[in-house]
């Protein structure tokens, strides 16, 4: 082999080995990894599907437009090779627009319209309704399963069977919504209950806001999971914009779940990921445990004094996603004392029980520690001016050492910031008591040195009361001090994904 072809093949090499290394997630400024769409944000870069801007920023508040978001649902799609030939009706694009060719596939597909005046407007923010709209046009629709609803007589797609054909059911309560009318029995109910179609959108406070062309959408976005709503589970903001964060966890959980997508929006890496995906778990995974490995099952917390409405869990396989707003309760490891403790300190929440679910799945083993900062301490000051103490939760650390990070804060904060109360009352009576009785006798003392008993016990009790009064009241206030029995209540700012045995 000459020199010359030896050069050849060095710089092929070369130039296919940095063609097929991955493309590793930008490090962002404004991204830290406690954010919540923090990997769905990076592994959309990795693919290139969404990036950053050119001060190595993220912005994931920023909002995204029509263009952007039609452009990069092509690409997750893997749709961005396939052949335009769709007319172009919209008078605002034309073809030196740098996302035309996109707009047009979309618009093939069936994923986009226009408005009525034959604009596209490229640069208007999509709303939440918008992208829902066009993710749900890219699934099953799945008529044979009814909703998960207080109301079981629900069904979008199939009407209940009649009564001569629902044989084997309860006929007090034949309600069976099977399209094809066969003898299964699912979710019977009354007669005379009345069908609530909404009913999958009505565990959501705003789901009046959701204008009537989107309702469809939302239905089948939210049984299939393709949906956003952080920070506020029981909203869905429907006709928010939606931001950089918000598009980059709906996109990635649309790649993500590529069953649920129909056939002709199965490119052709999705079609291979589905495929090796299924050789993988029929090779691997016995029949049992697969359905026990994939099916995603919702659990609860009990409650307590401060959970409300929320004590929802996920469950699937060995993960368990506490979701956000859950209270769980806590206590402090050894009591907590502010006169023996110091800012920049840590201290220790401690589990002094399992929790888990009343299903009875064990999340968190007893002897788990929430481990948090104290980032502010003052003690009792003058004139009953009350201590205070602030604390930033960090981490979960398991009895094994496994360590989660976690953003969380506690909801009793009357215990670490005390209004004048009942210490202080104590305080107050303890000094202004003891001084009284103190010119009391004192009084005493002079009254009978002078002969006057009487007179001097009077004016020494008035000398007393004055004087335990002032000096009650300038006394310090109390500090913080929190028994070990004492119950914290510590509510999840995001959701925790931990690993259950």
């Amino acid at each position: 082999m000459n020199f010359k072809a030896l050069i050849s093949l060095t710089l092929s090499s070369l130039l296919l080995f940095f063609n097929v290394s991955p493309a590793f997630a930008a490090s962002f400024s404004d991204l830290q990894d406690d954010h919540w769409a923090y990997k769905e944000i990076n592994n959309l870069t990795e693919r290139g599907i969404i990036a950053g801007y050119p001060d190595e920023t993220f912005k994931p508040e920023n909002n995204v437009n029509r263009a952007e978001f039609t452009k990069m649902v092509i690409e997750i799609l893997d749709k961005d090779d396939i052949q335009v030939n769709a007319e172009n009706t919209f008078t605002d694009i034309t073809p030196d627009f740098w996302a035309y060719e996109d707009i047009l596939r979309s618009k093939q597909l069936g994923l986009v319209v226009g408005y009525p005046d034959n604009t596209f407007r490229p640069y208007r923010n999509i709303t939440k309704s918008e992208a829902t709209s066009i993710v749900s046009k890219t699934i099953k629709k799945d008529c044979d399963n009814h909703f998960d609803c207080a109301d079981p007589c629900d069904s979008e797609c199939a009407s209940p069977c009649p009564l001569t054909q629902n044989e084997g059911c309860d006929y007090e309560k034949p309600c069976s919504y099977k399209s094809d009318c066969d003898s299964e029995c699912i979710s019977p109910c009354p007669l005379t209950r009345v069908q609530n179609k909404d009913c999958i959108l009505s565990r959501f406070e705003d789901h009046e806001k959701i204008a009537k062309w989107a309702k469809k959408s939302f239905k089948n976005a939210i049984k299939n999971e393709l949906y956003v709503n952080y920070p506020d589970r029981n909203n869905l903001t429907p006709n928010k914009d939606m931001t950089r964060a918000e598009t980059a966890a709906l996109l990635y959980k649309l790649r993500e779940n590529p069953s649920v997508l129909t056939a002709e929006f199965q490119g052709p890496e999705i079609q291979q990921s589905i495929e090796e995906e299924k050789i993988l778990s029929e090779a691997n995974y016995p029949k049992k445990l697969k359905v026990e490995e994939y099916k995603r099952v919702i659990e609860h917390l009990p409650a307590n004094a401060y959970s409300g409405n929320v004590n929802e869990v996920e469950i699937q396989g060995s993960k368990a996603v506490i979701l956000a707003h859950n209270v769980v309760p806590v206590n402090f490891e050894g009591g907590f004392k502010a006169k023996k403790a110091a800012e920049g300190e840590l201290v220790n929440l401690t589990f002094i029980k399992n929790l888990q679910t009343e299903e009875g799945t064990k999340l968190i083993p007893t002897g788990s520690k929430l481990v948090a900062q104290i980032t502010e301490l003052k003690n009792g000051r003058l004139f009953h001016r009350n201590g205070k103490v602030d604390l930033e939760i960090t981490n979960l650390v398991l009895p094994s050492g496994e360590v989660y990070p976690l953003t969380a804060t506690i909801e009793n904060a009357e215990l670490f910031d005390k209004k004048f109360g009942k210490c202080n009352y104590k305080r107050l009576g303890i000094v202004g008591g003891s001084i009284t009785a103190f010119g009391s006798l004192l009084g005493l003392f002079i009254g009978a040195v002078a002969d006057e008993t009487g007179e001097g016990a009077a004016l020494g009790s008035i000398i007393g009361v004055g004087t335990g009064l002032i000096i009650g009241l300038i006394a310090p206030g109390c500090s913080i001090k929190i028994p070990e029995d004492q119950k914290i209540y510590v509510k999840l700012e995001r959701d925790l994904e931990i690993d259950v045995k």
